[in-house]
């Protein structure tokens, strides 16, 4: 390909942006799906479009999912959509968008979603009823008080699952004379005791002190009348949920350089500008 030729096809694809560009606007191109509401801005001059939940959801404390958004979008080479958390849930609850501002190429054409996190820690708890003595009655009067062993036995279904935490005063004595519950192989692994939960309890504890077991299964969660913990982000289907942003960028070519800082002007380091 000659120069002429290269940039021609340059200035031809620049114009091609330019002229999908008209009032501050830009076309993109877009299908929904699966019932999916179309991304809306909420004033003329908005810089971000919300985006719509497409399914009921439930996040506990600490756990991350990916929700669908039904939308699939053609943007203009040179343009990403950047999918950016809403500021009024940031600030109200602990739903987040982890890999924020995630990245929708232009070249990129299947369904667009949105990782959403929840951040909240329930071993912070005790902290936020310090500082909210009213979380106290709420507490009592809206949810359950159960152990880690009793929620996995109601998520599971499984009986005796509550058990893991109980597992034998025997395992115990063998730990502190210095028997490692996960030590135990061959014929002696095989005949381990069921814990109720229909699985052995090697297999639950291969590696790890029945101390710490019966820690993690005794430890208290407060549960709602929907058997999810205290913290748990509850989605409806239609929720605003994040919201999305255009915006240019520029392709780098990479040219090898035996000394870049000689290169412009080099301010120096500084905060921010540490390189890490």
């Amino acid at each position: 390909m000659t120069d002429k030729k290269l940039m021609t096809d340059k200035k031809s694809m620049t114009d091609k942006i330019i002229n999908e560009c008209e009032n501050n606007k830009i076309r993109i191109y877009i299908r929904t799906f699966g019932g999916a509401r179309m991304p809306v801005y909420a004033s003329e001059n908005s810089a971000g479009c919300d985006l719509f939940a497409t399914e009921d959801m439930v996040i506990w404390p600490g756990e991350t999912k990916l929700m669908p958004l039904g939308i699939i979008i053609a943007a203009p080479p040179g343009v990403e959509a950047q999918i950016r958390p809403r500021s009024g849930l940031s600030l109200r609850t602990s739903l987040r968008v982890p890999n924020s501002p995630g990245t929708v190429d232009s070249d990129y054409r299947d369904p667009v979603a949105v990782i959403l996190h929840n951040t909240f820690n329930m071993s912070d708890l005790p902290f936020f009823v310090a500082g909210k003595p009213e979380l106290l009655k709420e507490l009592l009067e809206k949810y359950t008080c159960i152990t880690t062993g009793e929620l996995l036995k109601r998520k599971t279904g499984q009986e005796g699952a509550a058990g893991v935490a109980e597992a034998g005063a025997e395992a115990d004595a063998g730990a502190v004379a210095g028997e490692d519950i996960g030590a135990a192989s061959g014929a002696e692994a095989e005949t381990r005791p069921e814990t109720g939960t229909g699985v052995a309890m090697g297999s639950l504890t291969d590696g790890v002190s029945s101390v710490l077991l019966q820690e993690i299964f005794n430890r208290k969660i407060f549960i709602d009348s929907n058997g999810n913990p205290y913290g748990s982000i509850y989605i409806k289907k239609g929720d605003r949920i994040a919201q999305m942003v255009f915006c240019r960028h520029l392709g780098a070519e990479f040219i090898l350089h035996p000394d870049p800082g000689s290169v412009g002007n080099d301010r120096g380091g500084g905060f921010g500008h540490t390189g890490a």
